[in-house]
C-alpha cells in the first residue's frame, strides 16, 4: 500500500500541468491560508472555501488551501480529498504530500507515511517542508542527531513553516533554555498563541530558574487547555514560588488529577498541594475545589484522586475538607481498608468523632482482621473510650473542647 500510494502520486505530480492563478484569487487564498494558521478561520469562509473548489476545480492551490481548512477542523479524510487532488495538479508545491503524509500519521500508517516521504525528499531534496517532515520523524524515531542536524538544515532555508523553529527549541529546552527561548520566540513572534512554542518557552524559563517569566506563557495556555502537556505542573510551581499560593491551587489540582489514575506510589502534585494549603484560609479553599469540580471533574477525575487529596489536605491542617474527600472517595470504593483506617484517623485525632472513628476501624478490622495498624488503632481507641466512659472530668473536658472548638483530647 506505502509504495503503490508513493508512486501514484509521484507519477499524478509528473504529469499534470501546473495552474496559473489570477492575482486576486492568489491574495484570497494567501490571506485564508494565514487565517488557517493563526485558527481564525471562521465557518462562512471554510464554506466559501469549498465553493472555490467547485468554481476552480483545476487549480492545485485552491485545493491544497481548502485541504489545510478540513484538516484544522478536523475532518481528516476530506482533507486528504483536497491535499491529493492539490498534489496531481501542482508537482512544485511540497504543501500537498506533507498534507498527506500528515493524515497518514494521524491514521497510524507508519509505513505508508515513511514511504511517501521518501518520494517527496527525492522531488523536494531542499524544501523546508519536507525536511520539517523528516526532522520530526527521526525525533519520533529517537535519532536525535539526525534529527537535530535535518531540521537545522530546514531553518536555514526559506519559507520554513510555523512549528520548526519550536521542533528544534524542544532539542533544547533542558540543555540550552537560552536557545531554546530564542527559537521559540521565532514562533510565537509568528503566531502569539501558537501552543508548542509557548509550551517550550514556558518550559525554557522554568529550567534557567526564571519563574516570574514562565507564568506568562502558561497564563496564555491555560486559556487554551490547562491539560496541555505538562504545563499545569510548571505553571503550579512558579505560581508557588512567587507566592501566589491561591492561584496555584488550581492548576496543583489539575496536576494532582492527571497522575492519581490509580492507588499507589507517592504523587508529587499531592506533595504541593500539602505544602500550598496552609496557606490559604479554608473557606476560599473550598471555593477553589468546588469551581476545580464544577469545570474538571467529568475529564480529569478518577475515585484515587480523592484519596491522594485528602492525604495531602491533611497534611497541611485542612481536617473538614480531607473528611470530605475521604467520603468522597469511600462512596465509590466502600471496602477499602486503607481509606477506612484514614476516615478513622481523621474522626478521632482532628474532629474528636469517637464514635465514628470506632465504626470507622471496626468496618476495616471486619474487611482485613489482620491488618496491624488497624487493630492498633483499634484496641487504642476502644481503651480510650472506656476510660472516658468512667472519668467524668475526660468528659467535662471533650464537652468544653467540643464547644470552644478546640482539639480532640
Amino acid at each position: 500500500m506505502a509504495t503503490s500510494l508513493a508512486l501514484t502520486l509521484g507519477t499524478f505530480s509528473l504529469l499534470s500541468p501546473v495552474w496559473a492563478l489570477d492575482a486576486a484569487l492568489t491574495e484570497k487564498l494567501n490571506d485564508y491560508q494565514q487565517k488557517i494558521e493563526s485558527r481564525s478561520l471562521s465557518e462562512a469562509q471554510l464554506t466559501e472555501l469549498a465553493g472555490l473548489t467547485q468554481k476552480f476545480p483545476g487549480e492545485a492551490k485552491v485545493h491544497l488551501v481548502y485541504g489545510l481548512a478540513l484538516d484544522l477542523v478536523g475532518l481528516n479524510d476530506q482533507a486528504l480529498e483536497q491535499f491529493q487532488a492539490a498534489d496531481k495538479l501542482g508537482p512544485q508545491d511540497s504543501n500537498a504530500v506533507v498534507g498527506i503524509i500528515h493524515h497518514l500519521v494521524s491514521k497510524g500508517d507508519k509505513q505508508a507515511a515513511r514511504a511517501l516521504l521518501d518520494q517527496a525528499l527525492k522531488r523536494f531534496p531542499e524544501d523546508a517542508n519536507v525536511l520539517f517532515m523528516l526532522g520530526k520523524t527521526l525525533k519520533q524515531d529517537r535519532d536525535f542527531d539526525s534529527a537535530e542536524k535535518t531540521l537545522w538544515r530546514a531553518h536555514n532555508l526559506p519559507n520554513r513553516p510555523i512549528g520548526l523553529a519550536t521542533e528544534l527549541a524542544e532539542l533544547y529546552s533542558a540543555t540550552n533554555p537560552e536557545l531554546a527561548v530564542n527559537l521559540a520566540s521565532e514562533d510565537i513572534e509568528r503566531q502569539s498563541n501558537y501552543a508548542p512554542a509557548l509550551a517550550v518557552l514556558a518550559e525554557a524559563f522554568y529550567n534557567q530558574g526564571q519563574y516570574r517569566r514562565a507564568i506568562y506563557p502558561c497564563e496564555i495556555l491555560v486559556k487554551q487547555s490547562i491539560s496541555w502537556r505538562n504545563i499545569s505542573d510548571i505553571y503550579a510551581r512558579c505560581l508557588f514560588w512567587d507566592g501566589r499560593y491561591k492561584e496555584a491551587v488550581l492548576p496543583m489540582l489539575v496536576t494532582l488529577a492527571k497522575s492519581a489514575t490509580y492507588l499507589g506510589g507517592r504523587m508529587p502534585g499531592a506533595e504541593m498541594i500539602a505544602q500550598t494549603v496552609p496557606h490559604i484560609s479554608g473557606k476560599k479553599l473550598s471555593a477553589i475545589l468546588d469551581n476545580f469540580y464544577a469545570s474538571n471533574s467529568k475529564e480529569l477525575v478518577r475515585n484515587p484522586f480523592h484519596f491522594y487529596l485528602a492525604s495531602a489536605l491533611e497534611k497541611g491542617g485542612r481536617y473538614e475538607l480531607a473528611y470530605k474527600e475521604i467520603n468522597t472517595f469511600l462512596s465509590a470504593d466502600p471496602k477499602n481498608v486503607d481509606a477506612l483506617i484514614f476516615k478513622g484517623k481523621l474522626q478521632e485525632t482532628y474532629l474528636g468523632d469517637y464514635d465514628g472513628a470506632l465504626q470507622s476501624y471496626k468496618t476495616a478490622h471486619a474487611l482485613l482482621p489482620y491488618n496491624g495498624p488497624c487493630n492498633q488503632a483499634l484496641m487504642r481507641l476502644e481503651d480510650r473510650l472506656r476510660e472516658r466512659d468512667g472519668d467524668l472530668a475526660w468528659k467535662l473536658r471533650d464537652g468544653l473542647r467540643s464547644f470552644f472548638h478546640l482539639p480532640p483530647i
